[in-house]
């Protein structure tokens, strides 16, 4: 279910706010907050901050407060908004001359509508004006998803890409809280980033249905899980109903045993957008492991490379000391070097048996302590 559109309705007129705000939730279908001065306006604009106004109807003459006398400050509380909430659009209702609507419009109105104006004509601008700012926030999203790709360089741990994913998250959807699961098939173990979540203890949850485990569901369905609404949902836990979290999506990472989850604590919060939003990131994030997984294996293997050609490097020095050296004792440890770097030893011996053959004694060595090679004998059979 798409949300309403969010209208804040700034009028002290009391005969035309409360019939008007009744009369767009009931015909317009929109969610509607009501003002009459310019701090109340302010004040509620504050309070639907995780769940900002798409639209805000302004009177262009308003009282600051309570019991002073109105002015025309309908654009001033236009332009306060803007610089809080820049994403909302802005309808200013005037009664006034040509002027004070050019003022309006050059401020940055979306519309202005003359008083006394008709409520079809005001429920249809509003429309407008909401798909004007979905448009705006489209574009900046997709800004900061091009600076998120940016910054998601193939040279970052996983750890790294996925606490960046999760920060990112919570910025571009203004979800309450986020957290990537990763899930081990073969432990049966599920690992969080970030380990704990910024939420009091006494109020987390220990799963999120009651019946069955929601990560592994979605990893095994491949394909995103919403919650609109946890309190009448029959499946989710009660833990997760207790605490305070309302509404969550969980978005799997392609390819991968992980799950990107956002929650809100109001109902209803991601919309189509949004989780739209969260699958473009989950795949990026998926992207960003793949190549960061690529960098790893070719540091690995360009190590191996190194090493190899040292070792035998190594072998090579080693062998042509043997054939050269004319010392019994030098070249039995040669050989023991030898042998201990080819088998990736970090010491090596030869050992003969003695005369009478009863014991085993170190005759060559490589990286032992002359005490350990006079003390070493070991009994044949």
């Amino acid at each position: 279910m798409e949300r309403p559109i969010r209208v804040l309705l700034v009028e002290d007129e009391d005969s035309l706010r409360g019939p008007l705000a009744k009369w767009l939730q009931r015909n317009g279908g929109h969610w509607v907050t009501t003002a009459a001065t310019y701090r109340e306006a302010i004040a509620r604009a504050r309070d639907a901050e995780q769940q900002p106004f798409d639209v805000a109807v302004i009177d262009d003459t308003l009282p600051v407060t309570d019991y002073a006398a109105p002015s025309m400050i309908g654009v001033p509380l236009m332009q306060e908004l803007q610089r809080l909430y820049p994403h909302m659009e802005y309808i200013i209702c005037t009664g006034q001359g040509l002027e004070s609507r050019r003022a309006a419009l050059r401020a940055g109105a979306y519309r202005y509508i003359s008083k006394p104006f008709d409520r079809q004509e005001l429920s249809l601008q509003i429309e407008a004006a909401t798909e004007q700012s979905l448009l705006r926030r489209e574009v900046d999203l997709r800004a900061q998803l091009i600076d998120l790709i940016r910054s998601l360089t193939p040279r970052m741990e996983p750890l790294e890409t996925l606490e960046l994913v999760v920060a990112a998250v919570r910025m571009m959807v203004h979800a309450d809280l986020c957290t990537v699961a990763l899930y081990d098939q073969q432990t049966g173990e599920l690992w969080k980033v970030p380990k704990t979540l910024d939420w009091p203890t006494e109020k987390s949850w220990r799963r999120h249905l009651k019946d069955e485990y929601l990560t592994q569901k979605i990893l095994a369905e491949q394909k995103p899980y919403l919650v609109e609404n946890v309190e009448p949902h029959p499946q989710i836990d009660e833990t997760l109903q207790r605490s305070g979290v309302k509404s969550f999506v969980g978005v799997p990472l392609p390819g991968h045993n992980a799950v990107l989850y956002a929650y809100s604590f109001t109902a209803d919060f991601f919309s189509v957008r949004e989780r739209q939003m969260l699958e473009l990131i989950a795949g990026q994030a998926a992207i960003a492991l793949d190549n960061s997984q690529l960098v790893r294996d070719a540091r690995a293997a360009e190590q191996r490379a190194r090493d190899h050609a040292a070792q035998m490097s190594m072998l090579h020095a080693v062998s042509q000391q043997i054939r050269t050296e004319m010392d019994e004792d030098k070249l039995l440890n040669a050989m023991a070097e030898l042998a201990a770097r080819t088998l990736g030893g970090s010491s090596g011996t030869i050992m003969l048996v003695d005369a009478p053959n009863e014991y085993l004694h170190i005759r060559g060595s490589y990286n032992l302590s002359a005490d350990v090679v006079q003390r070493t004998r070991i009994k044949v059979g």
